[in-house]
């Protein structure tokens, strides 16, 4: 007996293997990466710029405020690495005060365009100087004479060699729709800061003057020259290269600045000379500082909107999509997920067509999970009603295994397999000092004071009564939960009454009852299917977000009930691994984070929805004896249906749960490198679940279900204590047995004991130092795609991987323009590069060691493709055989951390003679068309893949976007660019799209179709559309962004839904 898999994620809807055969290529078993970027509105198109303008007087050097014991200067500089790492949406730049009284400049610490790991090394060097020197209206000066002004565009190389790529010679605004914006962050008023040009300081009125002695009266002015200044940069023009008025706004942070004094009147009125525009907050004490500087970040970013990959229901009368606003009045994103209607009716005129609803209120669509969760009650201290009913409170879950043995939470982690995340669980691990101090560090005031008058208060004292107890767990509760009077940590506000969090990286999963697209020889299979459609189980959306947690949206209204189900939340489930106040690796977010930040990266990975055979008895027989509807299928069936999911762009952790009965979700693992901790990286991938033959152990031969995944892309970020997880990132492929977790011996399961810390590979190998951080692995290298996973031979086993691998520096074998490769032996090289170069890999599954694949170089870009570089590649390939019996592999460059590039991209197609081999194949390219001669097709410049490719009908299809490009051939990202779907033959990269409407597709047609703005992953409806998500300058939050595509003579219309899943 064996599992087939065939298609990609549920999303994905392909024909039938055997239908296939008759006329099209095979499509083998290819699981995408559905991964997104964070769609672009024109205002995102070009990130913000943000300069800090540091106070350095000795001031600095005291507490914050009376009660604070830390330099204030290391308060304020911890808080801008915090955000320059949480808030990766701008381009950020560093500088200080003068250092000394004659000097009218400003010191030098990182320039507009460094990196956060970059801004992090320059800051923990800073100090303070020895004289009182505020002179912030002369370094705002400066600045708008000689800095911003400048027009030499910025570069890939350090010109000054002080180890951050972005120089000060390098212009600060790039682009005309480039807002920018300088936070000024200091204590009092400003000092020795007399040296301002008349130029400089022109008439307003109200204008605050004063002398060294305090406010004047007499129009004297020579130390509250800032307001003056402020305005000059806001009402000026700065660029001459640039179009339009290339302006400044001045934001002021002020440190424990009592409310009559001349620096409030002072920071005061330059906010109001803005008309507003510029922000003017106090921090009170230390730790209100962070929370002041997020103030400002928060007016920064606002108005801006993102959507992402629409998906169709395998039943083909739903389409689902997501998308978040950013309101500029609320620190959180306020994330939505809308279900529309297709029209299903073969005989109607609109067949496949949306359905609008005129009158739900929800932009044409039936319902909007985020807005339906708004009315849902949090009063605070409340239990679950366990009943997900939609209906009243939330029902919102964990599990963390610290707190599996107590008392109060034992039975249901036992026998519900999860935990409430409720008032119980407050209770019960409040009473647990151990188990607390993993959630909220309860020694913090061990060797520290603490009044509640005036603290100094910990992060961890929610409720500021220096005391860390359950009542500082249940303030932090409450908020995950979605109380609307909680407040966040340091800023001050209310968290409010929206509660979906946004997933810019997430693509939702939908599940019906039956997964009608499953089909099976397989008996115990079979009877699992059919128990599951007795059981009448609802449809239900699944989706990711970074308000961190997993919810579950029913799909429609329920039959024979009083109330209107459908887009409401069954439930919810934060991964346990959030609750941990101490991480490792220390990027990854946490759920306190929220409460901190506002808006941050906890959990947006896109989930994936498979059935899995775990053997419960280890008799290495399948079965399923139990079909009653009215009883359990977790003790008498050894088929499950699981959801998998990664954490994203909030960390490194891949979370399964039993959703067998969707009502009824049960914990099965959470998974991370404990081995080595900073090898993984964003897990922006998506998991894959495959069946694989274990042949490990001689006597006890078996198939096993298990999950596989790369490490992620690799983080841009390190500490002042010199870790930089781009040095340390590893090329791991994690193999995970799907029967492990703490239940596995609970259960009886047997389990394979596959390693944690994944199997290891690296392009330039032989230049690397094996294990130089001591754990015999290759690093500066990453995976940061989803993999293709195929079954070669169709026996239900996966045979081979296909994925690109990444180093996290440029090589310079065959590469042009590039830096150095790392010494040989080395701990890594200093030149680290994102992105790096990239290579396409092939690892094939050994049946006698399945956890340690056969790595093999598919495709150099370089030697085989004749390029000059490799540029990096973000999304999934896709594979489709030949007649032959050989396989083709699809895949492209382009990645959202790169949009803004000139350089062209490429799109690569080439075939695999033996695709069950790593050690015995050759490759040649699919030729012809747009591919040439060697299979690699050229984009346009600054052109890139948005999503994977997908085959379909004989047609390799995927979607690309490009910025806009000047006279000067200079990307012009003010402008929402070009987006476009490309349909080549994947047999000869002939046009496979009947662009020019004369009903067939020939020479005569292009290769792609022009579609607006920045277009989404591709996905086939049950009416063999190509839906896709577009975002463009005009799109907004009521506005139902996504269209259509139809292939032209497509053979198997109507039957994308055939094939999900086959036992044999």
């Amino acid at each position: 007996m064996s599992t087939r898999f065939i298609g990609s994620a549920p999303r994905h809807l392909l024909p039938a293997a055997g239908l296939i055969g008759l006329c099209l290529p095979l499509t083998a078993r290819a699981a995408s990466s559905g991964m997104g970027s964070e769609y672009l509105s024109t205002g995102e198109y070009a990130e913000p710029n943000v300069l800090f303008l540091i106070d350095l007087s000795p001031a600095m050097d005291d507490p914050c405020d009376s009660a604070s014991t830390d330099p204030c200067i290391d308060v304020v500089t911890d808080a801008i690495a915090k955000i320059t790492q949480h808030y990766d949406w701008a381009r950020y730049g560093v500088v200080g005060t003068a250092a000394t009284v004659s000097d009218d400049g400003y010191t030098k610490i990182a320039p507009i365009g460094a990196t956060a790991a970059e801004i992090d090394a320059a800051l923990a060097s800073v100090s303070t100087t020895s004289v009182n020197v505020r002179n912030f209206a002369e370094v705002l000066e400066k600045l708008g004479q000689n800095y911003f002004p400048i027009s030499t565009s910025p570069d890939d190389t350090d010109d000054d060699g002080d180890g951050i790529v972005a120089d000060w010679t390098e212009a600060p605004m790039v682009y005309d729709c480039q807002s920018t914006h300088v936070i000024v962050i200091g204590r009092n008023r400003p000092q020795g800061d007399n040296q301002v040009t008349g130029t400089w300081s022109p008439s307003i009125s109200p204008d605050i003057t004063c002398n060294s002695a305090g406010a004047t009266s007499d129009g004297s002015d020579t130390l509250c020259l800032y307001d003056n200044v402020v305005y000059k940069l806001y009402s000026s023009d700065l660029s001459t290269t640039l179009s339009g008025t290339n302006n400044v706004t001045v934001h002021t942070v002020g440190i424990d600045i009592g409310s009559t004094t001349v620096a409030e009147a002072l920071y005061g009125n330059a906010s109001d000379v803005t008309g507003g525009a510029g922000v003017y907050t106090v921090a009170s004490t230390a730790d209100e500082v962070l929370g002041a500087i997020l103030t400002v970040m928060q007016d920064i970013r606002s108005g801006t909107y993102s959507r992402s990959t629409p998906i169709v229901t395998a039943s083909g009368d739903r389409l689902i999509y997501s998308f978040y606003e950013l309101t500029g009045d609320n620190p959180l994103a306020e994330g939505h997920i809308r279900g529309y209607e297709i029209d299903n009716d073969p005989l109607s005129p609109t067949y496949g067509e949306i359905i609008l609803d005129t009158v739900s209120g929800f932009g044409g669509a039936l319902w909007d999970g985020g807005d339906l969760l708004v009315s849902r009650p949090v009063p605070g201290s409340e239990y679950n009603p366990g009943d997900m009913d939609g209906v009243g409170y939330r029902d919102i879950y964990t599990f963390l295994e610290e707190a599996a043995t107590l008392s109060g939470l034992a039975t249901e982690s036992l026998i519900d397999r999860r935990q409430p995340m409720d008032r119980q669980f407050v209770t019960t691990v409040g009473a647990s000092p151990v188990v607390l101090d993993e959630i909220l560090d309860v020694s913090a005031y061990a060797s520290t004071s603490c009044t509640t008058s005036s603290g100094p208060f910990s992060v961890y004292d929610i409720n500021e009564d220096c005391s860390i107890d359950s009542s500082d767990l249940q303030e932090m509760i409450d908020f995950l939960r979605g109380r609307p009077d909680a407040t966040f940590r340091y800023i001050s506000q209310e968290r409010g009454y929206w509660k979906l969090g946004d997933a810019p990286y997430g693509v939702p999963a939908v599940v019906e009852p039956r997964l009608n697209n499953a089909y099976s020889m397989e008996p115990s299979y079979r009877k699992f299917l059919n128990q599951q459609q007795a059981a009448d189980y609802p449809g239900m959306v699944y989706m990711a977000a970074n308000d961190g947690m997993l919810h579950a949206f029913y799909l429609d209204d329920l039959p024979g009930t009083a109330v209107d189900e459908a887009g409401e939340e069954a439930w919810a489930w934060m991964p346990g691994y959030l609750l941990y106040r101490d991480k490792d690796p220390a990027w990854a977010g946490r759920a306190l984070d929220l409460m901190v930040y506002g808006r941050t990266f906890l959990f947006d990975g896109s989930p994936v929805v498979a059935d899995v055979w775990i053997d419960h008895d280890g008799d290495g027989q399948k079965s399923c004896t139990n079909i009653d509807p009215g009883t359990s299928t977790w003790a008498d069936c050894e088929w499950h249906r699981v959801i998998v999911v990664q954490q994203g762009k909030g960390g490194p952790l891949t979370m399964a749960l039993d959703i067998t009965n969707p009502l009824d979700p049960q914990f099965l693992w959470e998974q991370l490198d404990t081995v080595d901790p900073t090898a993984p990286g964003y897990g922006v991938g998506r998991p894959v679940v495959a069946q694989i033959r274990d042949t490990e152990v001689s006597t006890d031969n078996r198939d096993r279900y298990i999950g596989i995944w790369g490490s992620g892309r690799a983080v841009p970020y390190g500490s002042s204590s010199g870790t930089s997880y781009f040095q340390t990132a590893e090329a791991n492929l994690y193999v995970w047995d799907m029967a492990e977790g703490p239940y596995a011996s609970v259960d009886g399961w047997p389990t394979a004991g596959y390693s944690v810390h994944g199997d290891n590979g690296h392009p330039e190998a032989a230049l690397m130092s094996d294990g130089a951080d001591g754990d015999s692995h290759y690093e500066q290298a990453y995976i940061g795609a989803a993999l293709a996973v195929v079954d070669v031979d169709s026996d239900g086993d996966a045979d081979t991987v296909y994925f690109p691998v990444s180093t996290t520096y440029i090589s310079n074998d065959g590469e042009s323009g590039s830096g150095p490769d790392p010494s040989p032996g080395s701990s890594g090289t200093t030149y680290i590069s994102d992105p790096g170069s990239t290579w396409m890999y092939k690892a094939c599954f050994d049946p006698s060691n399945p956890d340690s694949l056969v790595w093999s170089e598919f495709f150099d870009p370089v030697d085989d493709g004749g390029l000059t570089s490799r540029p990096e590649v973000f999304y999934a390939a896709t594979t489709s055989f030949f007649s032959d019996g050989s396989l083709g592999v699809y895949w492209g460059t382009g990645s959202p951390y790169t949009r803004t590039s000139s350089d062209n991209g490429y799109f690569f197609a080439v075939r695999d003679d033996n695709p069950s081999s790593c050690t015995s194949y050759t490759t040649s390219a699919v030729t012809g068309g747009g591919c040439g001669a060697t299979g690699v097709y050229t984009l346009d410049a600054g052109e890139g893949l948005t999503g994977e490719p997908l085959v379909y009908a004989g047609v390799v299809y995927f979607p690309t976007w490009a910025p806009s490009v000047d006279s000067s051939g200079n990307v012009d990202p003010c402008t929402a660019g070009t987006g476009r779907i490309y349909g080549l033959a994947y047999d000869d990269c002939a046009p496979g799209i009947d662009t020019n409407g004369d009903g067939s597709v020939d020479a005569s047609d292009s290769d792609y179709v022009d579609v607006g703005g920045y277009v989404s992953s591709l996905t086939v409806t049950a009416q063999g559309r190509i839906a896709y998500g577009v975002q463009d300058a005009s799109s907004s939050s009521g506005s139902a962004d996504f269209d259509f595509l139809d292939p032209a003579g497509n053979p198997f219309l109507g039957t994308a839904g055939l094939a999900w899943m086959e036992v044999f």
